[in-house]
């Protein structure tokens, strides 16, 4: 994988249990299969999951870490506009981590609603939705991920059947990404197909770490199909995604200003949520 080594780097372990009960922070190895037929299709992130009192933050550490670094060099951008010629440079982007997953959750327990944040080239979404507990059956199987003792469980959930990992003495029912309702903080998630895998690497995660977040700024509202459909087209086809969002008729040209075309093909979307 990609990020391994990068893991390595940047990643210590922790397993003791947060002294305060009301703010928590830990970090997730999250594995994509970015096409459904591909097995090597498969990248690498760093996910962060902050608790406080009945609210939880969740998002890409290596996205927030990349546009920091972006913030200090302005011409690191997803894609350059001359007039209207436009290059999609995802080369540039990936120097700082921009083409890692974008989507920002944060869920507020206590009303049992989500609000969920995109980007896409340049582009600010959100949605609020409301929050949905899967339908966990308890399993026999026993497992030890950072000196904790978890149990097993399994649900279908967004329409993919999934088998997870909690660790009862951790005392939050939340987990990476949508998942939650266990006894106990989820620690590892993963597809029955393989495709996504959730596993977290370190508990206790410092503020140092955590303060690298920024969150989106004057996202549009839309509704959860909306999003999914510009997501969709953004990485299926960037360039007509590019046009509809702008308004405008797009030239294309690659890095070295060569003119390409601007009927892409449809590029592999494998969406973790699979329901409408």
């Amino acid at each position: 994988m990609r990020l391994l080594l990068l893991v390595t780097i940047i990643l210590t372990y922790h397993t003791s249990i947060a002294a305060d009960s009301t703010a928590y922070s830990c970090k997730y190895r999250f594995i994509k299969q970015k096409e459904a037929t591909n097995p090597n299709s498969k990248f690498d992130d760093i996910m962060v999951l902050t608790i406080k009192n009945k609210t939880s933050l969740y998002y890409s550490y290596l996205t927030q870490f990349g546009l920091r670094n972006m913030e200090m060099d302005e011409s690191k951008s997803d894609y350059n506009t001359i007039g209207n010629t436009v290059v999609v440079g995802e080369g540039k982007a990936n120097n700082y981590f921009t083409g890692n997953e974008s989507e920002i959750i944060n869920i507020d327990y206590k009303n049992k609603s989500s609000i969920v944040s995109d980007k896409f080239y340049g582009n600010f979404y959100s949605y609020t939705d409301t929050l949905q507990s899967p339908k966990w059956n308890m399993g026999k199987g026993k497992m030890i991920i950072l000196n904790q003792a978890c149990e097993m469980a399994t649900t279908s959930y967004k329409g993919r059947q999934y088998t997870a990992w909690f660790a009862p003495a951790i005392p939050f029912r939340m987990g990476p990404w949508l998942f939650n309702g266990l006894p106990g903080l989820i620690l590892k998630v993963e597809d029955d197909r393989k495709q996504f895998l959730f596993e977290c690497i370190e508990l206790n995660t410092t503020i140092a770490t955590t303060k690298v977040f920024k969150p989106y700024k004057d996202s549009k509202k839309v509704t959860k199909k909306q999003l999914v459909a510009k997501k969709r087209l953004s990485i299926q086809n960037p360039i007509a995604f590019i046009q509809a969002e702008s308004g405008v008729s797009v030239t294309a040209s690659d890095n070295s200003g060569k003119s390409v075309s601007t009927a892409m093909p449809n590029k592999p979307y494998n969406p973790i949520d699979l329901t409408p």
